[in-house]
């Protein structure tokens, strides 16, 4: 596929070029800062993504990652904290649960439930029980992630009534 035309000032509708400052830039990080990859923890942002980002968090009033991973994860992947241009960066971690704000520092984060604490602890023997302990579980802190990626498909249908009856058992 051949590589889109660069945009030209003939392309941004005029309100933009002269106040810069009151746009607000949202990204996600898999699939737009990092490539998305099958171990969570190796996807790391893409250098060139990291610059752009940084170069327009000069201009921009506001430049934003929402993303479903915990905020210190985002940021280790991403070598954002402390770069010059990104001061005013918020993170938005687990979909908005956490928030991290560079100007301040302040880190908000949520106590994890005690539902989410035991189908961390319960959950890899759950799976083992199910024929199931090569399925990648994610702890994120706030939330546990069942990974169904590269899994066959009749064993996701098999897993899917007893995992909704296990969640409603802890109250998630």
């Amino acid at each position: 596929m051949p590589a889109a035309d660069p945009l030209t000032t003939s392309d941004v509708p005029a309100s933009l070029l002269v106040e810069p400052e009151r746009i607000l830039l949202g990204l996600d990080f898999d699939g737009t800062l990092a490539h998305v990859v099958d171990d969570p923890t190796q996807a790391f942002a893409h250098p060139d993504s990291v610059s752009a980002v940084a170069r327009l968090g000069h201009v921009l009033g506001q430049v934003a990652i929402i993303t479903g991973r915990p905020v210190d994860q985002a940021l280790a992947l991403s070598g954002f904290s402390g770069m010059r241009g990104l001061e005013h960066l918020v993170v938005c971690g687990q979909y908005g649960a956490e928030r991290w704000d560079a100007a301040t520092g302040t880190h908000l984060r949520p106590d994890r439930p005690a539902s989410v604490a035991r189908l961390a602890e319960v959950l890899p023997g759950w799976l083992a029980a199910h024929d199931a302990a090569h399925v990648r579980v994610e702890d994120k802190g706030l939330a546990v992630a069942v990974h169904t990626r590269g899994i066959d498909a009749g064993l996701i249908h098999a897993l899917d009534a007893p995992l909704r009856a296990l969640a409603d058992e802890l109250d998630l």
